[in-house]
């Protein structure tokens, strides 16, 4: 790494800034469209000319994202046919990207056929916003089959937005229990309008008090077009002052329907028997929304696909020595070796779709096994309050892993990184000839936390407290608490949360693995 790519990684802007312009007065096309980004993000008087300069000093040394970011800016001067010039440009020059950003602006020219060919060649390049921005361009013209596949092939990639309008995709051919899975889906992942959308799914079955929750739940996530819906389904079920509040927010963010609807509740209250016209303005969000990537990114490293990092292999014992070869055979395909610099956990592989860890390991004492359900209770009070000092202790069993009984153990620890996130344990001890063998997985949760708390929370009522009483010991108060969205009946809703891949995982193990010497 050079010292201002460095200075840039440690947050010395400004140092980055001088170390990015030195190389650039000298000739360095990629410090010069650094340099351009950085000047470009700043919130300084004047930067915005003084950046694509550098834009065109390093197009004119052949940079293809400088010629994008040229493009870019031309759009916002409403330039059309520079931008076009500059996007074509550095799509010849090798720039995939901006085939995207070429066909957005060929769209908005409803020059169609050829904004098509343009998302075409970018999505076989696999950009993951011409996928979805093509099946967005097929779905409003009617080819709703090739839509749904480039979805598909969208949500695959994690996009939640593709997740929704597969929703909207099934809601339209009237699977309405597909197009409910899809907005549970998106919701998990963080789409706002898909917990509207379930607002209105469970209000069109008649449940009010399912409606309200989605509603609620939109609506304290910021979505003020949540207000006046959430105000119908309460005024619906007869609570009148407090649907009168909602339409009140909903008018002071400028809804028509919550101002119309506010005075309508009012003259109803003040007449009981008055006939009054209430606007209902409930209409699922129906969101086909096309993509462009305005916005500048700031520097050469980081508007390229993250690289895998190829983590060193662990040193590999001579084949003689049983002691120290895994005691834990298992098919790792898909997964990489990992090398954790721990001399109790030697043995990792990591999977790089989903960040999650496996590890195994040996110590030369053999952990004694619970004998009767007595001791088990015992084992599972002891651990919850150990455990609860760092975290919360859902699971403590006897489990048979490889034919062999096996302390199994399931956790929950904060996320150093991420006041809100959890990062979810699963481990086996495996006591086997006077040693003990550890397996165990790690799994921190995604962007997106605190989605299937919330979501429960709606599923089982609004007035329901999240915590209970920890099951192994009720009246602890640990660290964290036992939530009841913990519970594994729910993992099958939610299949992508870290807390379900780790039972998964659990469930595999005990299935597959093949314990060695240990």
């Amino acid at each position: 790494m050079n010292r201002a790519d460095l200075a840039y990684e440690q947050g010395n802007e400004e140092e980055a800034g001088r170390a990015y312009r030195e190389a650039a007065e000298l000739g360095d096309a990629s410090a010069a469209f650094n340099l351009g980004c950085l000047l470009h993000n700043c919130d300084h008087v004047g930067m915005a000319a003084e950046a694509g300069t550098w834009f065109a000093a390093a197009a004119e040394l052949g940079h293809a994202r400088a010629m994008s970011a040229l493009g870019r800016l031309a759009r916002t001067r409403k330039d059309s046919d520079g931008a076009e010039s500059f996007f074509r440009a550095a799509a010849d020059a090798g720039d995939t990207a901006a085939l995207f950003d070429l066909g957005h602006l060929l769209a908005e020219q409803e020059r169609v056929a050829e904004a098509e060919e343009c998302y075409r060649q970018a999505a076989s390049a696999a950009d993951v916003d011409a996928i979805y921005s093509l099946a967005v361009m097929l779905h409003n013209r009617g080819d709703v089959e090739e839509a749904e596949r480039w979805y598909e092939r969208a949500e695959r990639d994690g996009d939640r937005d593709a997740m929704f309008n597969l929703g909207i995709l099934a809601k339209e051919r009237g699977d309405y229990e597909v197009a409910d899975r899809w907005y549970l889906k998106a919701a998990e992942a963080g789409h706002q309008d898909a917990v509207v959308n379930l607002g209105f799914s469970a209000r069109f079955r008649g449940d009010l008090a399912e409606s309200e929750g989605w509603f609620l739940l939109a609506a304290e996530g910021g979505n003020s077009d949540a207000f006046c819906s959430l105000g119908l389904v309460i005024q619906e079920q007869g609570r009148l002052h407090e649907a009168q509040r909602w339409y009140a927010k909903a008018a002071a963010e400028g809804s028509r329907s919550g101002r119309d609807n506010l005075d309508a509740l009012r003259r109803k209250m003040l007449s009981p028997g008055a006939q009054c016209f209430f606007y209902h303005g409930l209409q699922e969000v129906l969101w086909l929304k096309p993509r462009t990537r305005d916005q500048l990114e700031r520097g050469d490293r980081w508007r390229r696909p993250p690289v895998k990092w190829k983590p060193s292999r662990p040193p590999q014992p001579a084949a003689t020595d049983h002691r120290r070869l895994p005691p834990f055979a298992f098919d790792t395909a898909g997964l990489e070796p990992f090398d954790t610099g721990s001399v109790s956990l030697p043995w990792a592989w990591l999977d790089p779709r989903t960040g999650h860890l496996t590890t195994a390991g040996v110590a030369d004492l053999e952990l004694p096994m619970p004998a009767t359900t007595a001791e088990l209770a015992s084992w599972r009070g002891y651990m919850a309050r150990d455990v609860g000092r760092r975290g919360c202790l859902l699971e403590l069993d006897v489990r048979y892993i490889g034919g062999v009984p096996s302390i199994y153990q399931l956790w929950k620890e904060k996320q150093p990184d991420n006041e809100h996130g959890f990062v979810f344990f699963a481990s086996y001890h495996v006591p086997v000839g006077g040693r003990t063998g550890t397996l165990r997985y790690q799994a921190p949760e995604g962007q997106w936390t605190g989605t299937r708390e919330s979501i429960v929370l709606v599923k089982t009522g609004v007035t329901t407290a999240m915590a209970l009483p920890h099951p192994y010991d009720p009246g602890l108060e640990g660290v964290l608490a036992y939530l009841r969205s913990d519970d594994p009946s729910w993992d099958t809703m939610f299949p992508e949360h870290a807390l379900s891949r780790t039972r998964a995982w659990s469930r595999r193990m005990e299935n597959d693995v093949v314990i060695g010497k240990i």
